[in-house]
């Protein structure tokens, strides 16, 4: 087929895949049409350049439509750039990512701001040069800015929140892996009349005033320091819909109802590695606040009940995924039968290492959710084919299986899964049942690609996707699962 006979939209969606050099360099040359739509393409990746250079930079870009432009990701370029060459070529550029630029520093900042008067979206994750000066310069210069990352940056502390509180129309922000960042900088998000902090579960208080009213996304991952106070504070932002708190030491049941109490609006919570037995007070405070709750993730929450699983599957019929990896007291036939009798839309179950699952809660769970597209059981020593053949029979939007370590799964159960038209993964590694021609029988009875895997993967958790596929260490994103 002749590429420029393509629609205009199904150009652009290719275009929008292809790396910087052919959207500069090759795509221009297929066509007079391809070159039209290169160079308008609006987002450009250049951090595959890692030793870009300014006058390499004007090169790749004195071509293009500067007015088109308004995303640019320069993402782990060790090179110094003077981002006034940024603010030539794109003047309205809405979108910047310098994350993991070593060089970027607050001069750097400063001359981002003042050359792209339309910036409303920045990531600047472990650009370790950062200080609190360049926070006050982003507060007093950028209001409007809607998306911040600062993720990793180790020089953050509390003199960088006190800034963001005039960025009045803030959406997400993310504040994770900051060793500095303590308790009580978080607690300036909320302003409370009362001065109410840390006074225990307690019902909303009236007439807060909310400092960001517009955030919608947090994330506080991997921050040690952050306690109950500080949890509280972001449990008064009412309008937040996503939440990731995974990997904070102190976060137990107590801190987790001080953050869930008040939000109605929740819709995505990241939780994992919560410790602790009081984690089952804060789980069920969760399920009776957050009925809209769509994704949620427990791994490794190790003293995380039944009872509380299956209040969560009771009260949140909205659930759309489900991650509780190493929750071997949570998953069991009781959790996985609350979920399918109230959880039709669930889409994603991933409850790898969970020595209480069976083929009898398996079967309850794929008859009352047969909206099942991506299901990962490893390591459910208890499973044997007779699971997989109720996710063949009932879960036919079946995309990505992975079964790996479960040796009494066989043949029988990969013959199952023959008449699923979008399975498109499978790993049963491990699986010392299945056979090489049982794989071969699953394949040629297909006539959809199907990619089996039969070696160990390196990492236990990574995401499921084509053999060979590089683990990602934080596994897959919720919301954005990477079902292969």
């Amino acid at each position: 087929m002749d590429p420029s006979a393509l629609p205009d939209a199904v150009l652009l969606n290719i275009i929008r895949h292809m790396d910087a050099f052919f959207l500069l360099v090759i795509g221009p040359r297929v066509s007079s049409r391809w070159r039209a739509q290169c160079l308008a393409c609006p987002e450009l990746d250049l951090s595959l350049f890692k030793s870009l250079k300014d006058e390499h930079l004007c090169v790749l870009l004195h071509r293009r439509s500067a007015s088109h432009l308004n995303r640019i990701s320069l993402r782990g370029l060790s090179y110094a750039i003077t981002f006034r060459v940024i603010g030539k070529v794109a003047p309205g550029l809405n979108s910047l990512d310098v994350s993991e630029c070593l060089r970027f520093s607050d001069a750097s900042l400063q001359v981002v701001l003042a050359a792209c008067p339309y910036l409303t979206s920045l990531a600047m994750s472990r650009c370790l040069r950062l200080t609190d000066q360049a926070m006050r310069f982003l507060g007093q210069v950028r209001p409007t800015l809607e998306r911040l990352d600062i993720a990793g940056c180790s020089q953050a502390t509390g003199a960088w929140m006190r800034p963001l509180l005039r960025l009045g129309k803030l959406q997400r922000l993310d504040i994770s892996y900051c060793p500095k960042l303590k308790d009580a900088d978080v607690a300036p998000l909320l302003a409370s009349p009362s001065g109410r902090t840390g006074q225990g579960l307690q019902p909303p208080a009236t007439g807060l005033s909310i400092q960001l009213p517009r955030l919608r996304s947090v994330s506080t991952a991997e921050n040690e320091d952050m306690g109950e106070e500080g949890f509280e504070a972001l449990g008064g932002c009412l309008s937040l819909e996503e939440v990731d708190v995974s990997h904070c030491q102190k976060l137990n049941g107590r801190a987790l109802g001080l953050l869930t109490q008040r939000l109605t609006q929740l819709r995505v919570l990241r939780m994992q590695k919560c410790l602790g037995p009081t984690v089952n007070e804060g789980v069920r405070v969760l399920a009776g606040t957050c009925h809209g709750l769509e994704v949620l993730d427990v791994s490794t929450c190790r003293d995380l009940s039944e009872e509380s699983l299956v209040s969560v599957g009771r009260q949140c019929p909205a659930l759309l995924e489900l991650v509780a990896d190493d929750c071997p007291k949570a998953v069991t036939p009781a959790t996985l039968q609350q979920l399918g009798a109230s959880c039709a839309r669930l889409t994603l179950l991933s409850a790898c290492r969970c020595p209480q699952v069976t083929d009898a809660g398996l079967r309850r769970l794929a008859m009352g959710c047969p909206a099942l597209r991506t299901v990962r059981l490893n390591g459910c020593s208890a499973l044997t084919g007779a699971a997989l053949q109720a996710l063949g029979q009932h879960c036919r939007r079946l995309e990505a299986l992975e079964v790996r370590t479960c040796c009494s799964i066989g043949d029988d159960g990969l013959e199952a899964l023959a008449g699923l038209e979008r399975l498109r993964a499978v790993d049963v590694s491990g699986c010392v049942g299945c056979t090489a021609a049982g794989l071969r029988g699953l394949v040629e009875a297909r006539a959809a690609r199907v990619e089996p895997s039969l070696p160990s993967c390196p990492h236990p958790g990574a995401p499921l996707g084509p053999v060979g596929a590089a683990p990602d260490r934080r596994g897959a994103p919720l919301g954005q699962p990477r079902d292969g």
